[in-house]
């Protein structure tokens, strides 16, 4: 990627336990020109940053726990009109499309430069997912969906699945999610 994209840079922002392995690595391979490290940012700040990059990218996992979360800063990034690169996990699959976004195969670095470049390099592509993201997240956002979600809320305290009908009331027809406390 270093010779195919040499305007390119790649920013870290904020903190962490893995940042000095991060670090080492980064001057390990020489690549300190090109991998830069900032720290902590505010919301205002950070959201500026965002919506001057090039290219988000989210590179989790596909384990049991990013298999399953849910990533806000996709959606982040596509409201302020950055394609976003993302790691093909059961929870990004289920909301997303390839029109939305560029997936690549969690956990291999190469799949990850390939998007990478590809986004970076291909224009056309580019402005397509930027436009479709734009959609998306017009259709997605909190002013549209906050009744859908307020209804679901106020079905569940009335003890009433989202579809309406009694909730759940058996132990063996709940999951082991259903029965932890908030």
């Amino acid at each position: 990627m270093k010779d195919r994209l040499p305007q390119t840079e790649f920013h870290i922002y904020g903190e962490g336990n893995a940042k000095p392995d991060l670090v080492q690595l980064v001057h390990e391979l020489g690549l300190e020109e090109k991998v830069r490290f900032f720290g902590l940012l505010s919301t205002t700040e950070i959201a500026e940053v965002m919506a001057n990059a090039d290219l988000g990218v989210v590179p989790k996992r596909a384990d049991s726990f990013g298999d399953e979360a849910y990533s806000t800063k996709i959606m982040e990034f596509m409201s302020l009109g950055v394609p976003v690169v993302v790691s093909s996990t059961k929870i990004d699959r289920f909301y997303f499309n390839d029109s939305v976004v560029r997936f690549f195969e969690s956990g291999n670095p190469a799949a990850l430069a390939e998007a990478i470049v590809e986004v970076l390099q291909n224009n056309e592509q580019r402005r397509r997912m930027i436009a479709n993201a734009l959609e998306y997240a017009g259709q997605n956002s909190w002013n549209r969906r906050k009744g859908d979600y307020l209804e679901l809320v106020d079905s569940l305290c009335r003890g009433n699945s989202a579809s309406g009908g009694p909730a759940k009331t058996t132990a063996e027809d709940r999951s082991p999610m259903d029965r932890i406390l908030y």
